[in-house]
């Protein structure tokens, strides 16, 4: 649990079992989460949030900031996929993005 004024961020999760035989109709159902009227309102959000992982992970010499590098972040550039392509992952798996994501990483080296 998270108490209040404890973080300046944070997002909350929730999931829901959720039966239909047409998968995609079914993850159409969560687009609605995303609110097209405040989309830059919420990349602002996403942005910000970078800044903060870049802050808590500054003693690990093996991370890579995100927040000054947000167009050739491949970390950057998956926490977005994530997000705003989500429901086009079949089931809602997030291994295919993550994977593609690493082979890029790793071919940038």
């Amino acid at each position: 649990s998270l108490l209040s004024g404890q973080a300046d961020i944070a997002l909350a999760v929730g999931a829901e079992k959720m039966v239909c035989e047409d998968k995609r109709k079914m993850f159409n159902a969560f687009t609605s989460a995303w609110d097209v009227q405040r989309s830059q309102w919420q990349m602002d959000i996403i942005n910000r949030m970078a800044a903060v992982v870049d802050e808590q992970n500054q003693a690990d010499p093996d991370y890579r900031p995100m927040a000054p590098n947000q167009e050739s972040s491949q970390a950057f550039q998956a926490a977005c996929e994530l997000v705003f392509a989500g429901t086009a992952q079949p089931s809602g798996y997030t291994e295919p993005v993550l994977h593609n994501r690493r082979l890029a990483y790793k071919a940038e080296a």
